[in-house]
């Protein structure tokens, strides 16, 4: 919801997002929020941080039921088979 209020309204209105896409959360927790996004955006292609519960990728759209993997969690040999 976060990304879909920031798309709609642009960067710098956390009120309007905190208000309208995320309500569970206070205008200072979507700005928090949005900060460590961008930071990790521009971090991308460094990878100097730890492995996140969202850094998981699909296995190629697998036709056995589209199953997720950690890539820190899969063995070097099982991800050879992929």
């Amino acid at each position: 919801m976060f990304l879909l209020g920031l798309q709609k309204l642009g960067k710098g209105d956390w009120r309007g997002i905190a208000r309208n896409y995320v309500i569970s959360r206070t205008p200072t927790q979507v700005a928090s929020h949005a900060q460590k996004y961008f930071i990790r955006q521009t971090n991308v292609s460094r990878r100097k941080r730890r492995s996140s519960l969202f850094d998981i990728i699909a296995d190629e759209w697998n036709r056995s039921g589209a199953r997720l993997r950690a890539p820190h969690l899969v063995k070097s040999d099982e991800y050879a088979s992929v």
